[in-house]
């Protein structure tokens, strides 16, 4: 007994100038978390359903194209950016456009007859 109480008295001042273990982070505040704002726009009887979206500014965009009929116009979509995607009828494109600033941002078919706008709120 008289052994293990000195041990117990040397250990001490080690003990004391041990740094606490750090403690556990905390999970992450889901208002901290940036949700991606999902659109989808369908695309019929020649135009884009709806044309005009408004997102607000610093969240990522995911746009979602669902083509449902066979005109060759809307075939494609080309963004402000210059990049264009191919739009198959019945089958979903998604595009991921990432956050954006303020504004508006213009959309249209591969022949520049059909637009479509995004409007981009502070």
């Amino acid at each position: 007994m008289r052994t293990l109480s000195f041990v117990l008295l040397a250990l001490l001042p080690a003990l004391a100038l041990a740094e606490p273990a750090p403690p556990a982070p905390a999970p992450p505040a889901a208002a901290s978390v940036a949700q991606v704002q999902e659109i989808e726009i369908q695309v019929h009887d020649g135009a884009y359903h709806p044309a005009r979206v408004e997102v607000k500014a610093g969240v990522p965009v995911r746009l979602r194209f669902l083509k449902t009929d066979w005109d060759g116009c809307t075939r494609d979509v080309v963004l402000w950016t210059g990049e264009r995607h191919t739009l198959p009828t019945g089958q979903p494109v998604v595009i991921e456009v990432g956050p954006l600033s303020a504004g508006t941002y213009g959309f249209v078919c591969g022949m520049g007859m059909v637009k479509g706008s995004i409007v981009v709120a502070p």
